[in-house]
């Protein structure tokens, strides 16, 4: 949740396009990621987008890593 279109596109501007990128932020990550999303900084942590994307990665119908195929 709170993930609108600006900011993908700017999350797509910065290679992240999938959510098992997102589930696999580290806290260095977060940081270099949230320095790079200029007024939408923090949401990372606010929205706890690592643990919903931990979750979302788990459903059936997540796109895989490729690793993973």
């Amino acid at each position: 949740s709170g993930v609108g279109p600006k900011l993908e596109d700017l999350l797509n501007e910065n290679g992240v396009y999938y959510f098992w990128q997102v589930a696999e932020w580290n806290d260095r990550d977060i940081n270099i990621m949230d320095k790079r999303l200029d007024a939408y900084k923090g949401r990372i942590g606010r929205d706890n987008w690592v643990s919903q994307a931990r979750r979302l990665r788990a459903e059936p119908s997540a796109a895989r890593m490729s690793s993973d195929i």
